[in-house]
């Protein structure tokens, strides 16, 4: 189970248990090779992603009508910025130079 997946603020004990519940039917599913045990990890997982959605979307919501500025630091976290390039080197030349301000 990676740390960083079941550390968002909006993943509660059920969508951790479901989780673990979903990974056990997987591993069962791999091992057996019984179509009804991957219809069942199919489920779970469709389910997984309902309701982690359904947390993240219900967190952001809250987040808005409690403290809009949390909000926005929230978002500004989740923003990827690819404006900057760092230069690239092979074989002792550069590749790709930094761009110029």
């Amino acid at each position: 189970m990676s740390t960083t997946r079941h550390s968002q603020p909006w993943v509660n004990k059920r969508a951790k248990n479901l989780s673990k519940r979903k990974q056990k039917t997987y591993n069962r599913a791999r091992h057996t090779r019984v179509s009804t045990d991957m219809d069942e990890y199919k489920r779970l997982q469709k389910e997984q992603n309902y309701d982690c959605r359904k947390a993240s979307h219900a967190y952001v919501s809250d987040m808005v009508t409690e403290n809009p500025k949390k909000l926005y630091s929230f978002v500004k976290g989740k923003r990827m910025d690819g404006s900057e390039i760092y230069p690239l080197h092979a074989d002792g030349m550069t590749l790709v130079k930094k761009p110029q301000s």
